[in-house]
C-alpha cells in the first residue's frame, strides 16, 4: 500500500516514526536538527522535524518532556512537530508529505521501520549499523537507495542538509534513487518471503523413488 503514493507534492519534511524509548535515539536527532537549521537559514521556515511515536507509559512520556525541554534549549521548537499515538491514517498522510526518513537507533536488528519509509517514497537516512547497513540500506543493481549516518550530530546532519539540498534544488538524481528504494522493498515482500520459505523447504518435501 505505501508504494502507492505519489512521489510528488513533498515538502521539506523530515519524519521519524519510532516509540519514544532510550534506545531509538530521539535526542541525537534534535542535535542533528539544531544544526540542520543553522546550515539552511534561508529555508528555515520550510524545514520541519516531524517526531511520531508511541507512549506506553510514564517513563515514555517522561523522554517526551524532556525532548521537548531540548528543542527549547536549542530553539528549535517552533520547526518540530510531535505526533503522540497516531493514528495509522495520520501516519500515512505523513508518509504522503515527508521527504526524508530519519532513524537514528543504533543496532537496530532489522528495522521495518526503514523499508516503510523507502516504500513511501521517502528518502531513508539511518545510522550506520545492524540491520540498516546490512540488510536494507543496500545498493540496488550498484545504484543507492539510501544513505547511513555514523551516530553522531555531525554525521546525520551532513546527510540531511545533503538531501535537502537536493530537494529545495530539485536534485533529479533522487527520484532515481527513490524509486530504486521503493524497488529494493519488494524483496521484503510477503510474497518474496513464501517464495523463499518455498524453495527452502522443497528439497524436504521431495518423494525419491526407486
Amino acid at each position: 500500500e505505501l508504494c502507492k503514493i505519489p512521489l510528488g507534492n513533498r515538502q521539506p519534511w523530515i519524519l521519524s516514526v519510532a516509540q519514544f524509548r532510550p534506545e531509538k535515539d530521539h535526542m541525537l536527532q534534535l542535535e542533528a536538527f539544531a544544526l540542520v537549521l543553522s546550515l539552511v537559514k534561508q529555508h528555515r521556515n520550510r524545514v520541519r522535524l516531524v517526531l511520531v511515536g508511541g507512549v506506553r507509559n510514564s517513563d515514555d512520556q517522561s523522554l517526551v518532556d524532556e525532548l521537548v525541554n531540548r528543542a527549547k534549549e536549542l530553539e528549535i521548537h517552533e520547526n518540530i512537530d510531535f505526533h503522540i499515538n497516531a493514528s495509522y491514517d495520520e501516519l500515512y498522510s505523513l508518509y504522503e508529505k515527508c521527504f526524508i526518513g530519519l532513524h537514528s537507533m543504533w543496532n537496530e536488528h532489522f528495522g521495518i521501520g526503514v523499508v516503510e519509509y523507502m516504500a513511501a517514497g521517502l528518502v531513508t537516512i539511518a545510522h550506520n549499523s545492524g540491520g540498516p547497513r546490512s540488510d536494507i540500506v543496500v545498493p540496488f543493481e550498484g545504484r543507492p537507495v539510501g544513505y547511513l549516518a555514523d551516530g553522531t550530530p555531525e554525521a546525520f546532519s551532513e546527510q540531511l542538509v545533503s538531501v535537502l539540498n537536493g530537494f529545495l534544488y530539485r536534485n533529479d538524481d533522487l527520484n532515481g534513487l527513490r524509486m530504486d528504494a521503493r524497488a529494493q522493498c519488494q524483496k521484503f515482500s510477503n510474497e518474496r518471503f513464501k517464495d523463499a520459505f518455498l524453495s527452502a523447504m522443497e528439497p524436504f518435501f521431495q518423494i525419491k523413488i526407486g
